[in-house]
């Protein structure tokens, strides 16, 4: 279904009807506008274009939105007419499905420009194996200028439903990333975030090489045989948390012992370590 505006700017209050958006106060002005922040599904974003309030009304960025909703946007110049094409059919009857994902620089936030996305489709293996390891359908996409790839069609559609896909996502400068697509979820929109840049630690690994020169890190290993030796890594920016658990020992002693567990936090942007209780 194609409608066309006259406007390349539309009110939130046509989108409450499509999707739950929440405004707040971002702060700054943008073309002498104030500016309102953006949360779509419960995660924020930062276009390049931001929402703005202009006598009361806010107005925002119709391509992002729409293509972070599943649909195509168009622009004529000519006719001065945006042109969107809906996944709603007339009657309101759902005429495909989308992924939209969303590319952003850990540290700053910023969409990442022509990264690679892949959406591929996960086959189990044989039985005696028992995990995927296949590949069926792959797509794949750059992102635009906002960092988003929209992948639709009947054909994904119909296996969204049925299948486990993967997202692999690759950018120059940037470590790549993978996330799993939830299994038949009604939110298709994902935010990845990529690590890269002029900074230290760019990897799990690097960020457990950086832990384990540490000679805190150190000792407590040498004091904790049974601790696991894989330490459980996570990356809340700006820092890569890295968490060592000896289970076996403290199974047998108090659980709640802080000794039974160390974490240790790298700063991404220099490698500088330190430690949380």
């Amino acid at each position: 279904m194609k409608r066309r505006l006259f406007t390349s700017l539309l009110a939130v209050i046509v989108l409450l009807a499509i999707v739950t958006i929440v405004w707040a106060s971002a702060g700054g002005t943008f073309a002498g506008f104030p500016v309102a922040g953006l949360v779509l599904n419960g995660q924020a974003f930062t276009p390049s274009s931001p929402p703005v309030i202009i006598n009361g009304r806010t107005y925002v960025p119709l391509r992002f939105i729409g293509e972070a909703l599943g649909a195509r946007v168009g622009w004529d110049n000519d006719a001065k007419t945006v042109t969107i094409e809906t996944a709603t059919a007339p009657g309101g009857a759902s005429k495909s499905s989308a992924v939209t994902v969303i590319v952003v620089d850990a540290l700053t936030r910023q969409p990442v420009e022509e990264a690679t996305v892949e959406l591929k489709q996960m086959i189990a293996c044989p039985q005696e194996v028992g995990y995927p390891c296949a590949e069926g359908l792959i797509i794949k996409k750059k992102t635009d200028k906002e960092g988003r790839a929209v992948f639709c069609g009947n054909e994904l559609e119909k296996l969204l439903e049925k299948y486990t896909f993967m997202i692999y996502v690759s950018a120059i400068n940037y470590s790549p990333s993978t996330k799993e697509l939830p299994f038949n979820s009604k939110d298709k929109t994902i935010k990845i975030e990529l690590i890269g840049g002029d900074i230290a630690v760019k990897t799990r690994e690097t960020a457990i090489y950086f832990a384990k020169k540490d000679a805190r890190v150190t000792a407590w290993l040498s004091k904790h045989p049974h601790a696991h030796p894989y330490p459980a890594v996570k990356f809340k920016s700006p820092y890569w948390i890295v968490e060592y658990s000896d289970k076996t020992t403290c199974a047998q002693y108090n659980q709640e012992d802080i000794n039974c567990v160390i974490i240790a936090r790298i700063d991404a942007r220099n490698g500088m370590l330190s430690f949380t209780a």
